[in-house]
């Protein structure tokens, strides 16, 4: 029993050296989930989504972007970002989300949006859109529809 011990002691002080050894060669120490960095204007060139501050979605909003609502259908038709569209990310297959793109320019500048907060459904619908179905001007508008109401800005309740 006692070697079963010392073996358990052993290995979990190898995997802390080990660990502590590739985070100080490889500096890859983000453990936490860092909040991504709001950008205050439209990129030139995209490589991935760019999250945005409510300032810049207003501008996008005035400039008739495509706004696109991540969370579930009950939480859409209480409440959502005027002429947005709803995706619910997380009860919609892949060929759905596929089809409601059909008709969208590659060129549209999309916003994504959900609950704000520790909601990523927007997050995640917009790596796939981007990824997946390669339209480069995906926006995703962290602070989402509370912050939206927050500013007074225009919604809409029920279906379009």
């Amino acid at each position: 029993m006692k070697s079963t011990i010392y073996d358990i002691f052993f290995i979990l002080v190898i995997c802390l050296f080990i660990g502590i050894a590739r985070s100080l060669i490889i500096q890859d120490i983000d453990l936490i989930k860092v909040s991504s960095e709001l950008s205050e204007e439209v990129p030139d060139a995209f490589t991935e989504p760019v999250f945005i501050s409510i300032e810049l979605a207003k501008i996008l909003f005035d400039q008739e972007a495509l706004f696109i609502d991540a969370r579930d259908l009950e939480k859409y038709l209480e409440g959502h970002i005027e002429n947005s569209i709803n995706i619910p990310w997380e009860n919609t297959n892949n060929s759905k989300i596929d089809d409601q793109f059909l008709d969208i320019s590659y060129d549209q500048d999309i916003v994504i949006y959900c609950s704000g907060g520790d909601c990523t459904l927007s997050i995640d619908l917009g790596e796939y859109i981007f990824n997946e179905l390669s339209y480069e001007r995906v926006f995703i508008f962290e602070g989402g529809y509370p912050s939206w109401i927050e500013n007074n800005f225009p919604i809409s309740k029920g279906r379009k």
